[in-house]
């Protein structure tokens, strides 16, 4: 095979290209840290734990302590409902008058 000075002379860009090429694997990892670290700035940094904010809504509830003494008129439906004669309230009643919490 035979080179001239003028094929030299062109393929002469084509090396130095290639001598300055960055291989492809640097460029991957970069694009993709650089997708990621975009991605992580959407993410707000300071992100409330659910347990902790239904912990903070449980807290500010009037909680009442079951007992065998106060389970009926705990349970027992309001004067505000409309279900106060219901099957419900029967039941109640019948537990209550009855001697089954002994």
């Amino acid at each position: 095979m035979r080179y001239t000075s003028a094929t030299l002379l062109l393929a002469l860009p084509a090396i130095v290209a290639a001598r300055e090429q960055v291989p492809l694997k640097d460029v991957f990892v970069e694009t993709v840290q650089e997708w990621f670290d975009k991605a992580a700035s959407y993410i707000p940094g300071a992100v409330s734990s659910p347990i902790d904010t239904a912990a903070g809504r449980v807290a500010a509830e009037k909680v009442t302590p079951l007992t065998k003494e106060n389970w009926a008129s705990v349970l027992a439906p309001s004067a505000a409902s409309s279900v106060s004669d219901g099957p419900a309230a029967q039941v109640v009643q019948s537990m209550t008058s009855s001697s089954q919490l002994a």
